[in-house]
Order: C-alpha cells, then structure tokens, then sequence
C-alpha cells in the first residue's frame, strides 16, 4: 500500500508529463512551464485538486500564468491540447484564482495597445485613447486596466460596444455603464 508521499511523488510525476506535453503542443515558453507547475503543486499541498480534472486544472494554471506574463494563448488550442471543455477550464480558472492571488501587472496603456491592435484600430486612434486613458483613470477610480483600456477605445473610435467586447472580453454593459460615468465631469472639473 502506498503512502501519501509515494501518492504525491506518483501525482506530480503524471501531471508534469501530462504538463510537458500541453506546454510542447503549444510550444509555451519555459517560463509558463514553470510557473504553471508551481501553481499546480500549490494547489496540491493545499489539497485543492481532490475530485477536481487534472487537465482543466492544468489547463487552467497554463492559461492563468500566460496571461500574467502577457503571452498569448489561444483558449480553444489550449482546450484541445489539454483534452478538456473550454467550460470546464474557465471553471477551474476562477476556482484557482480564488485560492491564489496571481498579479496581473499590465496597465490601461498595455491593454490599449493590445486591443487596438485586436481591433485592427488605426494609429490615430490608438494615439487618442492613450491620451485620453489618464482622465479615465481618474473617473473611473474602482475599474479594471481591462475596463478603463475598453473604455477609452470606445470613446475614440467608431467601433460598436458589441465588437469592443467581444475583442476584450470585457460586457457591453461594463463598457456602456463606465463610459457614460467617464462622461460625466468629475469633481475636479466643476
């Protein structure tokens, strides 16, 4: 009979397996590895994984980290790769991201540039958001670098709420609600 140390080595032996080889499919940085299998391993000593699909929590730690370091992965590959659901992977994502505190350090200017260019959005455009995004910041004290960027672009282009958030994956109603704030003159300004 096997003891839990035995059982974990067992454990975290299949999963970097299972891990090597979504990170070799999807050709990720070594870093993503790394980080990845830290999260999974924390997970583990905090008993987190039981009952849980070890592919969505590994998929999910993936797609967790590469958004921290800013690294694009594609949500359906990244479901393929790691055999599970794209439902099942965004709920094990929220689940971790309750247990672990994981910085996201990008800015309202980074998520401009991102999504202007998702946006196919012209220079002109992007330059008259990211002038604009430090009035926004001011006005929209509580909101995410994710709203504040989707704001600002949508009150300096022609692109429609609908488009903007399915780009962003900020809601229409996030973004409407926000920039009607935005709008409005803060106290500084009376």
């Amino acid at each position: 009979k096997m003891n839990d140390l035995e059982k974990l080595h067992k454990t975290l032996k299949n999963s970097l397996s299972t891990l090597n080889s979504i990170i070799n499919e999807l050709d990720l940085p070594k870093q993503v590895s790394k980080n990845s299998l830290s999260i999974y391993k924390l997970l583990i000593a905090k008993k987190l994984t039981r009952g849980r699909n070890r592919s969505e929590i590994l998929g999910a730690s993936i797609y967790i980290v590469s958004q921290a370091v800013n690294y694009p992965v594609d949500i359906k590959k990244l479901c393929q790769a790691s055999d599970c659901t794209k439902k099942g992977l965004i709920r094990q994502q929220k689940f971790i991201k309750k247990f672990i505190d994981i910085k996201n350090n990008l800015t309202p200017e980074q998520y401009i540039n991102k999504f202007t260019y998702l946006l196919g959005l012209n220079e002109a455009v992007k330059t008259k958001a990211l002038k604009e995004v430090s009035n926004i910041k001011e006005q929209l004290i509580n909101s995410t670098p994710e709203i504040i960027a989707s704001v600002s672009i949508y009150l300096n282009s022609d692109k429609s709420i609908r488009e903007i958030a399915r780009v962003t994956g900020v809601s229409k109603n996030a973004i409407s609600s926000n920039a009607r704030k935005s709008k409005t003159p803060s106290m500084n300004q009376i």
